[in-house]
């Protein structure tokens, strides 16, 4: 009778185990879109839009919830500042002798999110997104001698989207994702990063 309960009890850890690994939906996928980068100092607030890519990985736990990575990174933005502006480098900060452009990009983001999907119709559902995302920030100086900004950070990132299945397991969708929200990147500044994006993405 033991040996029975024993048998009966492994067998339906092992069909359990086996229906739970079956409801697992592995998907991938890659997004193109606009991406805005804006820094704020006590001196200069600069707002950049620039064109930005990312792949994604993710896994469906069930028709409600999924994990998701992504990795991708962002162009260069550029702004134009008179003589006069004050620069802030790891020196300290001074009045720039002659005007200077200030270029800043995404050399690459890691965003770690929490995907939670609601069908609103056949082969169309909603989905809201909530994790974190970590970036690395580079800026550069065009005035001779000053060097450059880079500073990798993380801060929280949230967004919404939808998609379409246009295919047996193709996924079609828009999405608006802040990145970042006033992230610290150095003493005195803080940093936006949000992104619109168009994304294709298949389930295995």
């Amino acid at each position: 009778m033991k040996t029975r309960f024993i048998a009966s009890v492994a067998i339906y850890l092992s069909t359990s185990t086996a229906v739970q690994a079956q409801d697992l939906d592995p998907y991938a996928g890659f997004g193109v879109g606009i991406f805005g980068l804006e820094l704020k100092t006590p001196s200069v607030t600069q707002k950049n839009t620039v064109v930005g890519e990312y792949v994604k990985f993710g896994v469906n736990f069930n028709h409600f919830i999924a994990a998701e990575l992504r990795i991708g990174g962002t162009g260069t933005g550029t702004s134009s500042y008179s003589a006069g502006t004050p620069i802030t480098t790891a020196l300290g900060t001074f009045p720039s002798p002659v005007s200077f452009n200030y270029s800043m990009k995404a050399s690459y983001f890691a965003s770690y999110l929490t995907r939670l999907r609601y069908e609103v119709a056949q082969n169309v559902h909603l989905y809201g997104l909530v994790g974190g995302t970590t970036i690395k920030v580079k800026g550069t100086f065009s005035v001779p001698g000053i060097k450059g900004t880079s500073g990798t950070t993380s801060g929280l990132s949230y967004g919404a989207g939808a998609a379409y299945t246009f295919a047996e397991r193709l996924n079609a969708g828009a999405e608006w994702v802040q990145y970042w929200t006033d992230v610290k990147t150095g003493s005195t500044s803080k940093a936006r990063v949000w992104g619109i994006v168009g994304s294709i993405s298949y389930n295995f």
